[in-house]
């Protein structure tokens, strides 16, 4: 699918830092512009075109919905295709690859509105969630009876072989998982070379350090350094938050096996992208 939102993209902080500030003012302006599609979707929505379905709609966000830093990621959802900025931004990043049909991409979620998108973009997609087995039987056939048998798969254990993806598609996953780094080289392991990695994940561009907020001790005993993080479940239930990343992030890739590793920034007022972040590490 050919590309249709532009983007920048930086491979370290030093060079992050040096943009923002000679171009101080343009940043500034577009938080500006975030902040007022924001307080335009509140207030009754904003029509912009969706990067992802290709269909022009009306923006909008539950008035009664709390406005912090994460909700133009969240919570400016296509009406058509129901994808949230920061799955859109992902596909964005995504497109510029030109991949092609015969690609074969692997994404860690099942039955979301992100796979039929994916399945426009290639013939083989493989999808899974992570330990279906565990959760309640109930949740279990609920999601079954609505989106089909999803396959176990464990990030820091693929049942891949080598080399075996074009394209690995991972949204807000890493940030729920204790020893990131081992996931980091399971993905490294499994894409093909040349093959891409696409993720998003909480990660603070004015920070070059990551910042690990949970550690799990002996008999999976949760100790935080600070307030508790939880995520919402998918598939029932909450999660621990680990981690939140910084610019240091890209090293780590690069220390799993990838060759390049960029953090790239989509803004696409137009497309009701703002300022997203997307990780993007070639093998």
């Amino acid at each position: 699918m050919a590309p249709s939102v532009a983007f920048e993209a930086w491979d370290g902080w030093g060079a992050w830092q040096a943009t923002r500030t000679a171009e101080d003012e343009r940043f500034n302006e577009a938080y500006r512009t975030r902040l007022a599609a924001v307080r335009k979707a509140r207030e009754g929505g904003f029509e912009a075109r969706c990067s992802a379905c290709g269909r022009v709609g009306r923006f909008r966000i539950d008035p009664m919905v709390k406005v912090d830093d994460e909700t133009h990621r969240e919570r400016l959802v296509c009406p058509s295709c129901r994808l949230p900025g920061r799955n859109r931004a992902a596909l964005a990043v995504l497109d510029h690859e030109g991949l092609g049909l015969e690609a074969a991409v692997y994404a860690t979620e099942h039955g979301t509105p992100l796979i039929p998108r994916l399945r426009q973009r290639a013939r083989h997609v493989a999808t899974s969630e992570f330990h279906p087995e565990r959760r309640p039987r109930l949740r279990r056939l609920r999601q079954w009876i609505r989106h089909g048998a999803a396959a176990h798969e464990d990030l820091l254990a693929l049942s891949f072989c080598s080399a075996s993806w074009d394209a690995v598609v991972c949204l807000d996953v890493f940030e729920h998982i204790h020893e990131v780094d081992a996931a980091f080289a399971e993905c490294a392991r499994v894409l093909r070379p040349g093959g891409v990695l696409v993720a998003t994940a909480p990660f603070d561009e004015n920070t070059e350090t990551d910042r690990r907020l949970a550690t799990l001790r002996e008999g999976d005993v949760l100790e935080w350094s600070g307030p508790e993080e939880w995520h919402a479940d998918p598939l029932g239930g909450r999660v621990p938050c680990f981690h939140r990343f910084g610019w240091a992030v890209l090293g780590r890739l690069r220390a799993a096996g990838f060759r390049e590793a960029q953090l790239c920034r989509v803004d696409a007022p137009g497309e009701a992208l703002f300022g997203l972040w997307v990780i993007r590490a070639r093998r």
